[in-house]
């Protein structure tokens, strides 16, 4: 069977990992724990991606609530904004 992971900044091909018909628990076990190892790397890369996917796709992983009240202050204070600048454009 071939296996390829990442490995740092590459992949890496796990041939070398092939176990032998003779090969002892001790052996067995080393692998055991470099795959572990490497699914561990993969995992975070896999989280970093996620995360950096939800980013761009306009997704947050948390949203703040924002209470009707303080919508309304955030509406008015953006109606005087506005106003303020179309009154500094009929002056201009």
């Amino acid at each position: 069977m071939d296996f390829t992971v990442l490995h740092g900044n590459r992949f890496a091909n796990l041939r070398h990992f092939r176990i032998k018909s003779g090969a002892s628990i001790v052996e067995i076990a080393k692998l055991i724990a470099q795959l572990r190892g490497y699914q561990r790397e993969v995992d975070q890369a896999i989280e970093v991606l996620q995360k950096l996917a939800d980013r761009r796709s306009g997704k947050s992983a948390t949203r703040r609530a924002v209470s009707a009240e303080t919508r309304n202050k955030m509406a008015a204070a953006q109606k005087k904004r506005w106003a303020k600048n179309q009154n500094n454009r009929a002056s201009a």
